[in-house]
């Protein structure tokens, strides 16, 4: 009766695991081995099922009994590595492909799997053999060579990668290759190519949303921001989970300057990974672009609790901070950024602006020179550097660094403004005005020029050339009316000493 009774449990045990119902398969199997505990294959059957419960432990128990009672069970060999490569025991899977390869040697799939776990490990070379040697016992799989075309693009090896997706895509049509010569092609810089075959990619699986964000990328890549925000959005509206999809759309709207779409899905990003720095950071950004500074500080400020290792951030959020006038919170700020990159002489240079700001001229000096200590030609810290001199009113020694700033920088019109006022202090007028126009030539729109010029010609004696700039004042500048007022009763006083 004992046949009856296996046959018995045989039966349920296939009929439970076929309806899902795994524990009941797992009970029936265990059954057929208490019946009969040296029949390996009842301990392989029951290890399957342990691994649709996600039960390796057991199920390697199983295996592990099944090869002791048969050294030559090829798929218990092949399911044990299967089994570790999915607990991240991957020598212990490579030792069993190795042993199934010694039972039988010929089966390429064998050859074809170990290769796979060679790429999951990243030795892309062994791979590439085992791959190869898939490929000489069955040369008319498709799959192989696109396994190894994978291996090849991995690797760099970008020709060898595309003549093996050709040579797939010879013996079989398949949508997931041409997606994959796609961006190889891509790799290549052949853009075009590449979003041919994608686009080939897309016919065969219209539903893939994969197909349609490396199709975004190559587009994006071309710089045609329209298709790919199209195709973003399409692999979006395939997978409204797609994380990546909604940040390279965000970094096509701002090249766009769109800054609102942007926000969003960098917002959508944040919403599906709350973790994501790149998103905190470059809303950030954005808002502080967009003069929304207290939401562009919350935004650096999460990122930093998530990683308060990224100097960058430290220094944007100092920049915000400035604009809010928080001079003090925005130097410890710029400090912190100091700290995490001892050379950040753009961390130097504004701090040197913060402490300017509170008036603290000598602080605002020392950073300046550190700046300048670590990049000689900083033309921006010799202009600053200079103005602070010039505050203090060492005017020789602002005279020096504006020197220097437009030695570095010819086109830098402040520098020629900051220097002429020293010039005016100095009582060398006729410099002053020759700095003067230069600051006018290269920026006609900056009114208080033309009236530090004024004033400069009116001490020069040039009454004529002080009532044209102090009408180029009027038309340039954005001062209350009862300023206006006085620069016109000047204007007239002016007028009646040339008549």
């Amino acid at each position: 009766m004992e046949w009856r009774d296996s046959y018995y449990h045989e039966k349920k045990a296939y009929y439970f695991e076929a309806e899902g119902e795994l524990s009941k398969a797992i009970y029936h199997f265990g059954k057929l081995i208490e019946n009969n505990s040296k029949n390996c294959i009842n301990y392989y059957n029951r290890a399957r099922i342990y691994i649709k419960k996600r039960n390796f432990d057991e199920a390697l128990k199983d295996l592990s009994v099944a090869v002791k009672l048969n050294p030559k069970y090829v798929d218990c060999y092949l399911l044990r590595a299967d089994v570790f490569c999915k607990i991240n025991k991957y020598d212990k899977a490579l030792g069993d492909m190795r042993q199934a390869i010694a039972i039988d040697p010929d089966d390429p799939e064998k050859y074809n799997e170990i290769g796979n776990i060679y790429c999951d490990i990243g030795d892309l070379a062994k791979a590439i053999i085992f791959y190869t040697k898939a490929i000489e016992l069955d040369e008319g799989n498709n799959a192989y060579y696109n396994n190894r075309g994978l291996a090849y693009n991995q690797s760099s090896q970008y020709e060898l990668a595309i003549s093996d997706f050709k040579r797939a895509l010879s013996l079989k049509i398949s949508g997931e290759t041409y997606l994959n010569l796609g961006i190889v092609y891509g790799k290549t810089e052949n853009y075009e190519e590449g979003i041919r075959n994608i686009s080939r990619a897309v016919s065969y699986m219209p539903d893939n949303a994969n197909c349609y964000f490396e199709r975004a990328y190559l587009y994006n890549k071309e710089g045609i921001l329209d298709k790919a925000i199209k195709d973003y959005t399409s692999a979006i509206l395939i997978d409204p989970l797609f994380e990546d999809a909604y940040f390279n759309r965000a970094q096509c709207h701002t090249e766009q300057k769109s800054s609102k779409e942007a926000i969003s899905d960098y917002s959508s990003v944040i919403k599906i990974n709350p973790y994501s720095i790149d998103a905190y950071q470059f809303r950030g950004d954005l808002y502080y672009f967009a003069k929304e500074y207290k939401k562009a500080i919350k935004d650096y400020e999460k990122v930093i609790r998530i990683d308060p290792k990224l100097h960058i951030v430290f220094f944007n959020k100092g920049l915000a901070l400035v604009k809010l006038h928080k001079y003090t919170m925005a130097i410890n700020d710029f400090s912190r950024a100091i700290k995490l990159k001892t050379d950040y002489k753009s961390a130097y240079l504004n701090r040197g602006i913060a402490y300017a700001k509170k008036k603290s001229y000598d602080k605002a000096i020392i950073d300046y020179s550190k700046a300048l200590e670590i990049d000689v030609r900083y033309s921006k810290a010799f202009y600053n550097r200079g103005n602070a001199f010039r505050k203090k009113k060492l005017y020789d020694k602002a005279i020096k660094d504006y020197a220097r700033c437009i030695e570095m920088n010819s086109t830098d019109n402040l520098a020629f403004y900051g220097r002429g006022l020293c010039y005016f202090r100095k009582k060398q007028y006729s410099k002053a005005i020759s700095d003067y126009n230069k600051a006018t030539l290269l920026d006609p729109s900056n009114g208080d020029v033309y009236y530090s010029k004024a004033k400069a010609c009116e001490r020069n004696g040039q009454v004529k050339e002080a009532i044209i700039a102090y009408n180029k004042y009027i038309r340039h500048s954005i001062v209350d009316k009862s300023f206006i007022k006085k620069i016109q009763k000047r204007i007239e006083y002016l007028k009646k000493i040339v008549e």
